[in-house]
């Protein structure tokens, strides 16, 4: 790109504001802990693979202290998976959920 040298980084914050216009479907993840079930809605879940079934998803320093930048990258093979009613998809976007019209 001409003229990249000459840019300013991209900081944290303008990182941020882009993303908060970008919708993310939200997904609940769920596992048993040691003692009880936990769980946690996400907006990174990805498909990895569907032979075996994996997935992907983001957990925060904020809900564990994990040693690996603000987010560790987390890959599980689901044991059960669950679509729910058929309704409007649920979005988080500009820091809210929501729901969008089909």
């Amino acid at each position: 790109m001409a003229g990249a040298a000459e840019e300013e980084p991209l900081t944290e914050d303008a990182f941020r504001g882009v993303f908060r216009t970008h919708p993310a479907g939200v997904a609940i993840i769920t596992a048993m802990g040691e003692r009880q079930p936990v769980g946690f809605t996400a907006t990174s879940l990805a498909s990895v693979s569907s032979a075996p079934a994996l997935l992907s998803f983001g957990v925060g320093r904020k809900v564990y202290d994990l040693p690996a930048g603000d987010h560790t990258v987390v890959i599980a093979q689901p044991i059960r998976a669950y679509q729910g009613r058929q309704a409007r998809p649920l979005v988080y976007l500009d820091g809210h959920y929501g729901s969008v019209s089909r």
